[in-house]
């Protein structure tokens, strides 16, 4: 699939209703794409990767020796790593991650699946300077939120994990 069939089908994807009626954007495949790279985080980190609630801001944490050690924020691109100098991450989401990293004293990962490698950043010890901009997609396709502000982490700040699956 090409970058630009990738991202026709994202604008596609269907709204699928929450138990409390509110409207959720992730597809199957979306949820099957995060267990993998859970799988791999599990085995790469020794720990367990949990998801927060379905309406939770922050996404996933991290457990190991019956103590959360991380929060996480799980991403997939539909090309490889140095394609675009930087990832984007919602002003938003950021601000979630940070608020539960501090609350729990954990870091907070951002971690980028690229159909070539899989990367994190520690976006509790980024030292790196942050571009930010009016950012996400072109239009707004789904709800307000498609349009809003981002910070454009570099992708010298990633560091690659090696892929184990946990078994």
């Amino acid at each position: 699939m090409s970058s630009s069939e990738a991202d026709d089908a994202w604008y596609k994807r269907e709204w699928e209703p929450h138990t409390d009626g509110s409207s959720v954007l992730i597809t199957p495949a979306d949820r099957d794409g995060e267990r993998a790279t859970a799988r791999v985080l599990e085995g790469a980190w020794r720990c367990s990767i949990m998801p927060f609630a379905m309406l939770c801001p922050v996404d996933f944490y991290a457990v190991r020796d019956a103590r959360v050690c991380a929060v996480l924020e799980l991403r997939r691109r539909t090309h490889a790593f140095g394609r675009f100098p930087t990832v984007y991450l919602s002003v938003r989401k950021w601000l979630a991650l940070q608020m539960c990293a501090a609350g729990l004293a954990v870091p907070a990962l951002f971690v980028v699946r690229f159909v070539d490698c899989l990367c994190f950043v520690n976006l509790t010890t980024l030292d790196t300077p942050i571009r930010t901009s009016i950012g996400g997609h072109a239009r707004i396709v789904h709800k307000q939120s498609d349009i809003e502000p981002v910070f454009h982490i570099p992708l010298g700040s990633f560091v690659e994990i090696k892929q184990k699956v946990k078994s």
